[in-house]
């Protein structure tokens, strides 16, 4: 593969990826707010009733799994762009 070849490949890529990362940031929005309903019915499922002590802390805690997944994604993008940029 010729050198001009590899760049237009390595541009179509990262032009790819960034705007992935676009789509997914305005995607991250809607999907928490949809999970509201889900986290309610979750732990009240679980026998908490809502405004009680148990219902708070069920509610921080899934929110504290989702914001640890959102970064974890996050991070893992993070190494594929510095991945796709050192493996050129």
């Amino acid at each position: 593969m010729t050198r001009p070849s590899r760049l237009i490949l390595l541009a179509a890529a990262l032009t790819g990826i960034l705007l992935g990362g676009c789509a997914q940031q305005q995607e991250d929005r809607p999907q928490a707010a949809a999970a509201v309903p889900d986290d309610d019915a979750y732990c009240q499922s679980r026998g908490f009733k809502p405004g009680s002590d148990g219902y708070v802390a069920c509610r921080r805690d899934r929110d504290h799994v989702v914001t640890l997944q959102a970064q974890q994604g996050k991070r893992d993008l993070r190494k594929i762009q510095d991945y796709m940029m050192d493996n050129k």
